[in-house]
């Protein structure tokens, strides 16, 4: 369930940095952000991770959100295609050539939701991605967090499969 790699630190902590914010008439810009920092603190209270914003400079997970081709050669394709996508830590390499280590990229096309079945769920999707961009990979176990293919739930909660998956590149929780 975990790559090879993961983002080497000294004290476990860090850096993240939200590039921007999707232009929503539904979810304004303080709640996205709220939002983002909740996912990341999923990780960091199940591991030996701790993170800190930046809002300016370089960040060991940038964060934006894009429509189309952004330039990462993983162009979005609109509403209903892929949500987001994350890249992997530093030293592993995409097989494209493409990516930037650790960096999440959310379609800002999508319809984000909060806590409901209706459009997509921002919060289960940035935990989903945030996992990819700290080394976790796919689980074919649809009750953990890595399983491809997102399901809303009510009841979010931590599987112990990515609680293990987690530990094991950045140890237990401090």
């Amino acid at each position: 369930m975990c790559y090879s790699e993961c983002f080497k630190t000294i004290d476990h902590c860090l850096h993240s940095r939200i590039m921007n914010y999707p232009s929503s008439d539904h979810l304004d810009d303080a709640i996205v952000h709220q939002v983002l920092v909740d996912a990341l603190e999923v990780w960091a209270n199940v591991s030996g991770l701790r993170f800190v914003e930046r809002t300016s400079g370089d960040a060991d997970i940038m964060i934006k959100f894009a429509r189309g081709n952004h330039g990462d050669g993983k162009g979005f394709e609109g509403p209903g295609g892929e949500y987001a996508h994350a890249f992997q830590p530093p030293g592993l390499d995409w097989p494209d050539g493409y990516g930037d280590d650790g960096d999440v990229h959310f379609d800002a096309d999508e319809y984000w939701t909060l806590r409901s079945p209706r459009g997509v769920n921002l919060f289960q999707i940035a935990v989903h991605e945030f996992g990819h961009a700290l080394g976790l990979s796919h689980t074919d176990d649809p009750s953990t967090i890595m399983f491809p293919f997102p399901v809303f739930r009510n009841d979010f909660c931590v599987h112990p499969d990515d609680v293990r998956a987690i530990q094991s590149l950045y140890g237990e929780e401090a």
